[in-house]
């Protein structure tokens, strides 16, 4: 009667074939894991803009973050949220990357500015350089 299960051999084989699998699966995960999470700084900015908005429906000029009562963080907490030169014409909102979210290199920071009533949507690398549109256009997808 001969014993039935796997021989060792059989059993590297496969451990090979899925590591080498893990191999390439994982760098196109990470990047998706990354584009996901960035919706959690899209969202803060744009919470932080409408509590500008309501803010400005009562006062003569838009608010600092103490004035706001704005969060320090995203609501997952990927993101650390500043406000920047609020006067009676516009404001700057930015988030920038914390944590594991640092990994997220070419849109490290997003920004969120609105001049004159015109909203642009900015976005910039983890050395603080500006990305051109195209790469602008990759971090604000959704």
């Amino acid at each position: 009667m001969r014993a039935r299960g796997f021989t060792l051999v059989e059993v590297l084989v496969v451990l090979v074939i899925v590591a080498v699998l893990a191999l390439f699966a994982w760098p196109a995960f990470h990047t998706h894991w990354l584009r996901a999470r960035r919706v959690d700084g899209h969202l803060a900015l744009m919470q932080l803009q409408q509590h500008q908005a309501r803010w400005r429906s009562d006062h003569p000029g838009y608010a600092t973050a103490a004035e706001l009562d704005a969060p320090a963080t995203s609501p997952e907490g990927h993101y650390r949220l500043s406000v920047l030169d609020p006067d009676a014409a516009g404001y700057l909102l930015r988030a920038e990357a914390q944590g594991g979210q640092r990994a997220d290199t070419g849109c490290a920071v997003l920004v969120l500015r609105l001049e004159q009533a015109h909203t642009s949507l900015r976005s910039h690398t983890a050395a603080g350089t500006e990305n051109l549109e195209p790469a602008n256009r990759r971090c604000w997808s959704r």
